[in-house]
């Protein structure tokens, strides 16, 4: 065997490579189901240990390892882990980590039927596991997407990539440094594009209302801040609008003879353009009011307010779309005239 030395755009490449292959494009990334998919064969010291009537030490000193090892044998891959080990955590990391040692071919391109201390010198151990580590930690807890994201608390990279507390910990130093650095996030990578709508996923604490956009700060149905996170999509009026925001047929009175530059309606006048409008903004006691112009961002065919800046659409305010509370309780109505009401569903008189 030559010299080993780390291979940093081999393992960059066979990264991008892996998340393509498996089309992973949220968090947190399951190990599971990645071995299953590919038919490697998974086995837990504590089978081995009742199989051949030893004891789990016996198995973490013959193969040299607490966590887990890796077997290749003609052209078949089985994995072995410790299923003692109390963090699931540390589970995932280790099972991503041998993944890791199958997906870069350790075991194929260094001539070794086991990758263990035993086949290999210590440097050319520790470079193999150092790839390995390298693979797990950006298939689990990928940089770019936790940087976008903000997430270099450790607790939220515990808690959203299934990371033990300890590698967790790691991985936010590594982003702290990252960020100290100013390392820049190709929103053209492989990596970033698949994760698009997992990063971009916006969802209303107050209405409920989720949907992916990038620029949207503001909540279309009800105008209080977004946050991320997964919503539900269940606002289901509003009108079809072309790409400029122009309803294919007027809100008003259904007249569907529009033409392509038209902005109000040939028939009742109405304005066919939803779109942010110049607006009133008052406090919660309406007894301070705040005029905001107009950003002229083109809104969805539901909107009732501007996704950046919050004012209202010329939809809502011309009265072509009712308060979203007023909507709920419409819906509530219909459910229960139907006999399809949810027992536990409050209807929000």
């Amino acid at each position: 065997m030559g010299k080993i030395d780390y291979r940093y755009n081999y393992v960059r490449d066979k990264i991008a490579d892996f998340i393509v292959e498996f089309d992973i494009k949220k968090l947190p990334v399951e190990p599971l189901k990645i071995i299953n998919k590919k038919k490697w064969t998974l086995r837990t010291y504590e089978f081995y240990a009742r199989k051949h009537k030893i004891k789990i030490k016996d198995i973490i000193e013959a193969y040299e390892s607490e966590d887990a090892f890796t077997i290749y044998k003609k052209g078949l891959y089985s994995i072995s882990y410790n299923d003692k080990i109390r963090s699931n955590g540390r589970i995932r990391f280790t099972l991503m980590h041998e993944i890791g040692h199958i997906y870069l071919k350790h075991l194929e391109e260094f001539n070794h039927t086991i990758l263990s201390r035993g086949g290999l010198n210590k440097r050319e151990y520790e470079m193999l596991e150092k790839e390995a580590n390298i693979f797990a930690s950006e298939i689990l807890s990928p940089y770019s997407v936790l940087l976008t994201l903000k997430w270099t608390n450790y607790e939220l990279i515990k808690k959203h990539c299934g990371l033990s507390t300890h590698a967790a910990k790691t991985r936010a130093s590594q982003l702290f440094d990252l960020r100290m650095n100013k390392v820049y996030i190709d929103e053209n990578s492989i990596i970033y594009q698949n994760f698009f709508d997992f990063i971009n996923q916006k969802c209303c604490p107050i209405c409920g209302y989720g949907f992916i956009s990038k620029e949207a700060v503001y909540c279309p149905i009800c105008g209080n801040k977004l946050k991320w996170g997964e919503g539900e999509m269940k606002y289901k009026d509003g009108y079809q609008l072309d790409k400029n925001g122009r309803a294919i047929i007027c809100p008003k009175c259904g007249n569907d003879e529009i033409s392509p530059d038209a902005l109000y309606c040939r028939i009742c006048g109405t304005y066919l353009i939803n779109k942010c409008a110049d607006d009133w903004h008052y406090d919660k006691m309406r007894d301070y009011s705040d005029f905001r112009e107009s950003c002229n961002t083109i809104a969805a065919g539901n909107a009732r307010y501007c996704e950046k800046c919050g004012n209202r659409t010329t939809f809502f305010i011309n009265g072509l779309l009712c308060d979203w509370e007023e909507l709920e309780v419409t819906n509530a109505k219909k459910q229960i005239a139907a006999g399809k009401e949810d027992k536990n569903y409050e209807v929000p008189f």
